[in-house]
């Protein structure tokens, strides 16, 4: 659990720099997260770092889900690395490199990774991060926030090709899971 408030009292703070080491659905449930953290904080930038890697603990689609965040004032993206334990590759992020973040991190930064608890007693994971961040957990739970992006040349190609398709059958909508 981090006390914010009590790290601005013992020194001096810039900025927090959120270290993200998750997959692009737990990202999502951190969405609510960072407004609410924007808004406790409004003189402090939020910087980003995520990973580069796809494996187990990480998505390298949560960089460009961060740069698009109005939230984020800065996005940097470091190699992230499983750790060896005798001749094992450890697949949880405990056992994670992620090291490479801290040569983007500015002085006076607090570096904060992005957690919240498994235990089976938490009520959601949103709620989770809420108490780790020192903020009251919201309820009823909000819903992930994703700011809208324009599509790639090539993503927007399929979806007017699919548009196109679709009003040809009169379809009322599409939807895409």
């Amino acid at each position: 659990h981090y006390d914010i408030e009590r790290a601005r009292a013992a020194r001096r703070v810039d900025g927090l720099a959120l270290v993200f080491f998750m997959g692009l659905g737990d990202y999502l449930m951190a969405t609510p997260l960072l407004p609410a953290l924007r808004a406790t904080y409004p003189e402090l930038p939020l910087y980003a770092y995520a990973s580069t890697s796809l494996d187990q603990v990480n998505s390298p689609l949560v960089a460009a889900q961060l740069e698009a965040n109005p939230c984020i004032a800065r996005t940097f993206r470091y190699q992230g690395r499983h750790v060896t334990d005798r001749g094992r590759v450890a697949s949880f992020w405990k056992n994670y490199d992620y090291s490479a973040a801290l040569q983007d991190v500015p002085e006076h930064f607090l570096m904060l990774p992005v957690l919240y608890d498994l235990d089976p007693i938490v009520p959601h994971r949103v709620t989770s991060l809420f108490d780790t961040f020192g903020l009251p957990p919201p309820w009823p739970v909000p819903v992930p926030l994703v700011p809208r992006q324009d599509l790639s040349a090539r993503a927007q190609a399929v979806l007017d090709k699919l548009r196109a398709e679709a009003r040809a059958f009169r379809a009322s909508g599409i939807v895409c899971c």
